[in-house]
């Protein structure tokens, strides 16, 4: 038996994040039931931040991890992790869209300003606009150094003495007094606070604990390759129909994605070839190339709420707390949401400056789906 202060379940972006911002005085030790850290949502990421995607909560959570993202400190990272990429929406007639004026206007989804078509040529001259009746973009969306952002984290957490365990499965977790006792595939831990940060398996991992389970429910997101001669940068695209988005990609080829959702259970999940037949149908009129081959195609996990709002905080058992549900946003909002849940475990609220950017403590605590008392905070 191995005592630490906190055991972290999970190591893709949440759970490295958050280990790696405990403070360093904490034995913490991470635990990943697969060979890489990577291998389910964090690494089959879009890769971009788009400002307000995922409403209220995750703004306020993305806002206040920017500065990490754009203009890190020099320890953790001598680079930025975000490069400017845009976003065309390309409204086609007969959608029920209200494009915005020619002025740009400032939302939650940042800036937003409708363009002509000669502009689109020349940002985008690979997009097919017969079919199209307006333009608008969106300049703030960035690509997101998803890999480089969580090695990051890895580095940080090794820098603060973070054990990180792969190919080490949670198969049981039990209360006894004021600790848990964490049995993994490989070693046993004894710990005060369990982090739940298991993504997919978030429920599996509480049924094992004894806690109530939120309703995650994972979905599968859908992308492929698809070589397109001639495209070499610019701006993503998506319709009006939120049928598909297409993104340049080095080596002269698209990205494309369905943007689906389809609830699936927590596994490895993988493409289905009728998704893919269905975004190059859905893409082909907006793309002046031939959409033939598929380059590669795969699939990753997207995990929900009921109410797509995140868990960030004490479950009704004490020492178990929820880091779960980031949607769509797991990435851009991980900074934020890490240095919330630190904060919650620490001293036992939000901090300050989650709270002046718009956070709801309500809108994230997990008690919002279970009947019991509160839970606590790390103690000493």
């Amino acid at each position: 038996m191995r005592s630490v202060d906190v055991v972290v379940v999970g190591g893709g972006i949440a759970g490295v994040s958050v280990a790696a911002r405990l403070p360093r005085e904490l034995r913490v030790v991470v635990v990943e039931r697969e060979s890489s850290l990577v291998h389910h949502s964090t690494g089959r990421s879009a890769a971009v931040l788009v400002p307000g995607l995922g409403g209220g909560v995750f703004s306020a959570l993305t806002d206040v991890g920017l500065e990490t993202l754009d203009n890190p400190d020099s320890e953790f990272s001598e680079v930025s992790f975000l490069s400017p990429r845009g976003l065309l929406t390309a409204n086609v007639a007969g959608d029920d869209v209200e494009p915005p004026s020619e002025d740009i206007s400032n939302s939650r989804l940042g800036q937003v300003e409708r363009v002509g078509f000669d502009v689109v040529v020349e940002m985008a001259p690979w997009v097919d606009l017969d079919s199209v009746e307006s333009v608008t973009f969106q300049p703030d969306v960035s690509d997101l150094e998803v890999a480089g952002l969580h090695q990051a984290y890895v580095r940080e957490a090794r820098r603060n003495s973070v054990d990180i365990v792969r190919e080490c499965e949670v198969v049981e977790l039990a209360r006894t007094g004021t600790t848990w006792r964490v049995t993994t595939s490989t070693e046993e831990y004894e710990t005060p606070v369990v982090v739940n940060a298991a993504g997919a398996w978030g429920d599996v991992v509480a049924g094992r604990a004894g806690v109530s389970p939120v309703g995650l429910i994972p979905k599968r997101r859908t992308a492929f390759t698809v070589p397109t001669p001639g495209v070499f940068d610019g701006p993503m695209l998506i319709s009006s129909r939120d049928d598909f988005y297409a993104k340049p990609e080095a080596g002269e080829q698209l990205l494309l994605s369905p943007m689906d959702q389809t609830p699936v259970e927590p596994s490895d999940v993988r493409h289905e070839e009728i998704d893919v037949a269905m975004t190059i149908e859905a893409a082909q009129p907006f793309v002046r190339n031939e959409l033939r081959s598929v380059r590669t195609a795969w699939a990753g996990l997207r995990v929900f709420t009921p109410d797509q709002n995140p868990v960030i905080g004490w479950s009704e058992h004490d020492g178990f707390f929820w880091l779960c549900g980031q949607g769509g946003t797991g990435i851009q909002s991980a900074p934020g949401a890490a240095d919330c849940a630190v904060g919650l475990i620490i001293d036992g609220v939000v901090p300050g400056r989650h709270l002046e950017a718009g956070l709801d403590p309500a809108a994230i605590d997990p008690l919002r789906f279970q009947n019991g008392r509160d839970g606590g905070r790390l103690q000493g």
